[in-house]
């Protein structure tokens, strides 16, 4: 059985802030969470999303800014 086990995540910072990026489940648990309380300078940041230990389902990828809160799905599907 073949798994797509991962995802690059690229996002830029216009301007220095703290941005918490996380994912999560259906039931609102954070699985894993990057960058929580760091001061992240202007630039591009990757983020890569292994799926190896998650179960084939639907997932949410959140960044947080000072403004405003980006949301998408991840879909882990074997096959």
């Amino acid at each position: 059985m073949n798994t797509r086990l991962s995802s690059t995540i690229e996002f830029v910072l216009p301007e220095t802030e703290s941005v918490p990026l996380r994912f999560f489940d259906m039931t609102d648990k954070v699985l894993q969470s990057w960058y929580s309380g760091l001061q992240l300078d202007t630039g591009m940041y990757q983020v890569e999303i292994s799926g190896e230990e998650f179960t084939e389902g639907i997932y949410f990828i959140q960044l947080q800014t000072s403004n405003k809160s980006i949301t998408h799905k991840w879909s882990l599907i074997q096959y």
